[in-house]
């Protein structure tokens, strides 16, 4: 199920504003949220590994890409790492020979990148999770984000507002106000990802059967 993005417009509650401009803010605030938070994650297609080739293309028709959660090579976990490391760590890298993947990284163009490059083909090996984030013309969002985070998101939404000078509705101090709120709330649902919304007690023992 999908959430019209519309359900904020009330809930941000600044006169006159008008709605093209709102939704530019909510939009702006949701992309923000989801990036930052990596809530929002889907299973993509999985990817065949083909024999020489470490870039992998990603696509995914829920939204944009704006990372990746997380990647396996035939149900084993692949451990994600950078160019910078790479540079710094492994001199000569990228002229190392082939061999089974045990690294990933994502550039900037949003592709995989194994390391190392895969030594032979291997059909549908590669399942990875990006983290997903509304296109820039969404009009719905996943429910949870609603649900869960509507008033986060509205105080992004709002401080965004108030922060446009040439607006009738300029106010620097709600701004900044509501920016300290959404920051805030934004890195407390972030820890939701440790948990995936279980709640852990610090008696609790997982004990045999």
């Amino acid at each position: 199920m999908a959430t019209n993005i519309s359900e904020w417009y009330r809930k941000i509650g600044i006169a006159d504003v008008p709605y093209p401009v709102m939704k530019e803010a909510l939009i702006e605030t949701l992309r923000d949220f989801c990036r930052e938070t990596g809530l929002w994650t889907v299973a993509i297609t999985a990817i065949s590994l083909v024999d020489g080739t470490s870039e992998y293309a990603l696509t995914a028709t829920q939204g944009d890409i704006a990372g990746v959660d997380h990647v396996e090579l035939n149900n084993n976990p692949l451990d994600p790492t950078s160019v910078e490391y790479l540079n710094e760590n492994r001199y000569g890298w990228r002229g190392e020979g082939e061999s089974e993947p045990t690294h990933y990284y994502v550039d900037s163009s949003r592709n995989l990148n194994t390391y190392p490059t895969p030594a032979a083909d291997d059909a549908s090996a590669l399942a990875v999770w990006p983290v997903i984030m509304p296109t820039e013309s969404a009009t719905t969002v996943e429910d949870f984000l609603w649900d869960d985070h509507w008033q986060v998101i509205t105080w992004g939404a709002r401080e965004k507002l108030y922060d446009i000078p040439s607006a009738p509705w300029f106010d620097p101090n709600l701004s900044e106000h509501y920016r300290e709120k959404y920051e805030d709330g934004r890195d407390k649902a972030a820890t939701i990802k440790e948990t995936d919304y279980s709640v852990m007690q610090s008696s609790f023992l997982l004990r045999p059967r």
